[in-house]
């Protein structure tokens, strides 16, 4: 399935449009701030204020080592680094075109204390017990192997380290047949890896994680973003016209439609690895 995602995300065209929409935006990008990039780079249902409800649940400490699974544009990585100036954040995807994008595009916020890697989620390119805090935004409906996932989570994490999880699963009476093509994640269904819950609580107990926190379905998050779209359109520096790629205006349309008939709801997850006996 990577290939195929990665086909799904890699334009070449991204950091153009990025570029455009900040000028049609009249944002100077020489005094370019990271909150103006935060239309576009939270990459994700609900947006910042959905990132900051997960990481309200994850004790960042000073120093800590911090990997964003799925970066997309970095704006997750961003978020944290600017929150915790202290740590070290790597961010992880598998589309090169999002980290080169990313990496430019935290050089020109001046920011410093961030990394950008290209790899995938059953491949992390991280050592053994080398992350404290794990977050991943809405990236497991493009991860087909829950079990390899979570394994490779277990694996970077040092011991009493925590994975934060928010995703889109489906509702336990719809399956992958019901969603609507295409969408933010996926332009078939050969690139949609979406689930339900159990099949994320199922592998984080085989890989020997600990349930934290929820699973929290977060249907209200899911029907305000569903709410939100202006009438008029989405604007130009947005996620439809930017970071949605192709078709993007359809995609946006389609997850809309999913989440107001409850095909896919949010949801949150926290899970810890075992401290060393």
């Amino acid at each position: 399935m990577s290939s195929s995602v990665v086909q799904h995300y890699q334009e070449g065209s991204l950091m153009s449009r990025v570029l455009q929409g900040l000028d049609e935006s009249s944002i100077d990008i020489a005094t370019l701030t990271p909150a103006q990039l935060h239309p576009i780079d939270q990459f994700h249902i609900g947006g910042l204020k959905a990132l900051r409800s997960l990481l309200s649940h994850v004790d960042i400490k000073p120093g800590a080592r911090v990997l964003d699974l799925g970066c997309g544009l970095g704006g997750t990585c961003r978020v944290i680094a600017g929150q915790h100036p202290d740590a070290r954040v790597l961010g992880v995807d598998i589309t090169p075109e999002f980290i080169e994008v990313s990496k430019t595009l935290t050089k020109m916020v001046n920011m410093e204390n961030i990394n950008y890697e290209v790899g995938s989620g059953t491949e992390i390119p991280a050592p053994d017990a080398s992350v404290d805090v794990m977050v991943m935004v809405y990236v497991g409906m493009n991860i087909e192997d829950k079990d390899a996932l979570f394994t490779e989570a277990c694996r970077v994490l040092a011991p009493g380290g925590v994975f934060a999880v928010k995703d889109v699963v489906l509702e336990e009476n719809k399956t992958s047949d019901d969603i609507l093509y295409p969408v933010p994640w996926a332009t078939e269904p050969a690139q949609s890896a979406a689930t339900h819950q159990q099949a994320y609580l199922d592998a984080a107990a085989h890989a020997g994680l600990e349930l934290l926190q929820g699973p929290q379905l977060l249907r209200e998050e899911g029907m305000g973003f569903a709410n939100s779209l202006p009438p008029s359109g989405p604007p130009p520096l947005s996620l439809p016209r930017i970071t949605f790629g192709l078709n993007g205006l359809q995609k946006m349309k389609n997850v809309v439609s999913l989440l107001k008939t409850e095909t896919i709801i949010p949801c949150e997850m926290i899970f810890q690895k075992k401290q060393s006996e």
